[in-house]
């Protein structure tokens, strides 16, 4: 492993430091003649580093992860795009007019499956906005309403857990609610969770939070927003939020509007046979992700990787004529 220590890792490389890093690079470059160039990042050390790698005919690999690219010229200098799942390719094939190869995200068992499980907590991760928190505000009003018995587990993300005093619902007297620190070990809220509640807004380009989840064996109940259909499958419940909800909205849904969320979770919670279907579907369909399963796919694409005319461009699309791969 090569490291470049620049002096402020969290917010990139200062003027001086780019010249260095260039310069570093390029010496990795030439003493290692690497196959391919696998990279991401639209920014102006990213740019660099796709460049002088296609400047010594060295493929570049790009992993497209999210929704944040907006121009085609990002990609002018890339031989091939790969996305997690099928709703982001057709994203990118629409938008920018890109021609993305899809392969799913690798999960790592022994890093997200609990190794002992005492499965009692309805789980949120992640309490912001783009996460559904408005949306998860009003199932977590409504269950403690009328169902207090089932105990809700809020997991601090990038959003502290006091974010849900934000929405101005009245939790105060909710005494079935509890909270996580953020943690770098998920096992450590997997294996207390019976059922997983994902009610995003975003436009998932795959969510990992339910795939892990699913992994476990836990049941989840996810909105239809992005790839969480795809991604979840006969592994989960898929469930409607109104259009009008999106990621900027900070609104909190009507309790008729959540009524179908807070039924899928009583049946779960209350229905044994079907907990234990759902449980087992979404161990069957989760193992797809498991890195013996994904191994030959990703061989198979890397072993095809060879430098392209053009950039990964669909004829006729907005991005160009030219295609890649």
């Amino acid at each position: 492993m090569t490291l470049f220590r620049n002096r402020f890792s969290r917010c990139g490389p200062t003027a001086e430091e780019i010249p260095a890093y260039a310069a570093a690079w390029e010496q990795f470059l030439r003493r290692n003649r690497p196959d391919v160039v696998v990279t991401y990042g639209g920014d102006r050390l990213a740019m660099l580093t796709l460049e002088l790698a296609k400047g010594r005919d060295i493929p570049v690999v790009f992993a497209l992860r999210n929704f944040a690219y907006t121009t085609p010229a990002t990609f002018l200098r890339v031989d091939y795009v790969f996305v997690p799942s099928e709703y982001a390719r057709r994203h990118y094939r629409e938008r920018l007019g890109l021609a993305c190869h899809v392969l799913p995200n690798v999960i790592d068992p022994g890093r997200v499956c609990a190794l002992w499980r005492r499965p009692r907590y309805l789980t949120f991760v992640n309490p912001q906005p783009a996460k559904g928190l408005f949306v998860f505000a009003r199932i977590a009003a409504e269950l403690a309403r009328c169902r207090p018995d089932i105990p809700i587990l809020v997991v601090e993300g990038r959003a502290r857990g006091r974010a849900l005093e934000s929405t101005g619902v009245d939790l105060s007297g909710a005494k079935n609610l509890f909270g996580m620190a953020n943690t770098a070990d998920p096992r450590q809220f997997y294996g207390a969770s019976k059922v997983l509640v994902m009610p995003s807004l975003w436009n998932e380009s795959f969510g990992l939070v339910a795939a892990e989840a699913m992994l476990n064996g836990i049941p989840v109940v996810v909105s239809n927003r992005g790839a969480l259909p795809e991604v979840v499958g006969q592994g989960g419940v898929v469930l409607d939020i109104p259009a009008c909800y999106t990621p900027e909205t900070r609104e909190v849904p009507s309790a008729e509007e959540v009524r179908p969320w807070v039924e899928a979770i009583v049946r779960l919670w209350d229905d044994g046979e079907f907990y234990a279907r759902q449980s087992a579907a979404a161990r069957a369909w989760s193992a797809r992700w498991r890195p013996e399963v994904l191994r030959p796919v990703y061989e198979s694409f890397f072993g095809k990787v060879r430098l392209q005319p053009g950039p990964p461009f669909v004829a006729g699309m907005p991005g160009g004529s030219a295609s890649g791969g």
